[in-house]
């Protein structure tokens, strides 16, 4: 500010004042210095909660959150690491609705599989063991443990954001122990608000019902998860339709295939044969599978489906329909289907368990098999429907079920979601924003915004123009860490097993 010769003309009293006026300055200036630990610099944002896509953005992130972003010329001083954006797009991670991870021997692999490819949460749709269960299921507290290591970079994996319970049905589960099966088998409406109330033992989130229970169990596990607080979610009883579940208070229908049931004639008599089924009716015929696509496509109603999908919004029903399951139904036939890239990761225990599936299903009647493709597409077309008439649909894969390889399966499932006619914005928002808002926790997660977890993935190629530019994943970041393509191939390439192949 000063030239050198103009202090000498200063005297000594003002010399003094301005020496001491600088020292407060710089020390103020240290103390409102900002530092950041990264800055996305010059990135395109995608915000699937505002559906806003802003070119030349800084994205700067402090102490595992999003703590600015401003439109891009130069990057603030005070940041520890810059990562180049040009040319490149960042979203939010991805959310998997609909994982299994309780399976012990692949537990660390499912971890990884799922963060390095952009997967940053995840809930667990059988989160919990039972007591005197086969060992090989974890318990509710392993995926809590996992949770907590995985946030603060102790271990590589997502945020478990919810937990649930061992499936609840009316029949025996592999998580049942070996004695005192009966107490978590409930068949009455009094046997259906004890298990609910056993199971909360455990430190979960919702609890999770299975298709074979009885009208009446259900509905003491509906009402006594409402006594505990606790959402419901899974498969819609057999006894019963998705009308009926959401009226009693299923937060979340899991599988696209109760809909087709439910959108069609058949759909009814399908429940009014289970009724009766499990009142010990002999004379009721049980339902074939091939009965039940073939008449689920012959009587596909209008009304029907309007009424169930009308429930669906009235009661504020989410959707998670893991059309990738269905496909498999599809394409255990088709030979490609077998030499999947991804399934290098897959070890000899795990396939064995898939290959039984996959030949069963090769093997069932041609009678069977030759309605899969048009069930699997009806289903397509219902979440598409559903979806205009105001249903959250949400993106789950059924991760680590046959031919379900975690993380790689919610990038297919986006392409699913967008092949049964969702838009590419919708398809991200239905894997970001949307989970946030079913799990209450929007001031979170589900967007890009100040504030929220520093939860992204780095693309370098934009996903609306094509959702499967998901996979060009440059890096992911989960609470404030980034890991970089390089890490991430490290991270894959040590899983590598090429078994199947």
């Amino acid at each position: 500010m000063f030239k050198s010769h103009s202090l000498k003309s200063i005297g000594a009293g003002a010399c003094a004042v301005i020496a001491g006026f600088s020292l407060a300055q710089s020390a103020l200036a240290t103390e409102n210095t900002v530092s950041f630990d990264y800055v996305f610099d010059n990135v395109t944002v995608i915000d699937p909660e505002s559906r806003q896509v802003n070119a030349h953005q800084d994205v700067y992130i402090r102490d595992g959150k999003i703590a600015q972003i401003l439109d891009g010329d130069a990057p603030m001083e005070g940041v520890t690491q810059k990562i180049d954006g040009t040319g490149r797009y960042l979203i939010p991670g991805l959310v998997d609705m609909h994982v299994h991870l309780t399976i012990a021997p692949v537990f660390e692999t499912s971890q990884t599989l799922l963060l390095a490819n952009g997967v940053t949460g995840v809930r667990d749709m059988a989160g919990d063991c039972l007591p005197g269960g086969p060992p090989v299921f974890l318990c509710a507290n392993a995926l809590q443990d996992a949770h907590k290591s995985n946030v603060a970079h102790e271990s590589f994996g997502p945020r478990i954001l919810q937990v649930s319970s061992a499936p609840v049905m009316s029949d025996k589960s592999p998580r049942l122990p070996s004695e005192g099966q009966d107490k978590y088998m409930p068949f009455t409406e009094e046997q259906g608000r004890a298990v609910v109330d056993l199971l909360t033992e455990s430190d979960i989130d919702l609890i999770k019902v299975y298709h074979p229970t009885t009208l009446e169990a259900a509905k003491g596990i509906f009402e006594q998860a409402k006594v505990h607080n606790l959402q419901i979610g899974g498969h819609v009883p057999l006894t019963m339709d998705i009308a009926d579940a959401a009226a009693m208070g299923i937060d979340s229908v899991e599988h696209a295939r109760d809909l087709v049931w439910d959108c069609s004639l058949w759909g009814q008599e399908y429940k009014a044969r289970f009724i009766k089924l499990t009142q010990g009716d002999q004379s009721v015929e049980y339902p074939t599978d091939q009965m039940a696509l073939e008449q689920s496509l012959a009587t596909a109603d209008e009304a029907q489906c309007d009424a169930t999908i009308s429930a669906m919004v009235e009661h504020d029903v989410y959707y998670v329909p893991t059309h990738i399951t269905r496909e498999f139904d599809v394409r255990v036939t088709d030979p490609d289907y077998l030499k999947l890239d991804e399934l290098k990761y897959i070890g000899e225990m795990q396939w064995g368990e898939w290959k039984r599936d996959i030949d069963n299903m090769a093997n069932e009647p041609e009678d069977t098999r030759k309605h899969y493709p048009a069930f699997f597409e009806r289903g397509l077309e219902l979440t598409k429907l559903a979806h205009d008439q105001g249903v959250k649909v949400m993106m789950g894969t059924d991760a680590n079920d046959s031919m379900v390889v975690p993380g790689f399966s919610a990038h297919h499932e986006l392409e699913l979601l967008v092949r049964a006619g969702l838009s590419p914005m919708d398809a991200l928002r239905s894997a970001t924003s949307i989970p946030a808002e079913y799990l209450k926790r929007t001031e979170e997660l589900g967007g890009i915004n100040d504030g929220k977890l520093a939860d992204v993935i780095l693309l370098n190629h934009n996903p609306i123009d094509d959702i499967a530019n998901v996979k060009t994943i440059e890096g992911v970041m989960l609470a404030g860490q980034f890991y970089d393509r390089a890490m991430l191939d490290q991270r894959l390439m040590e899983l590598e097993v090429n078994f199947v192949q």
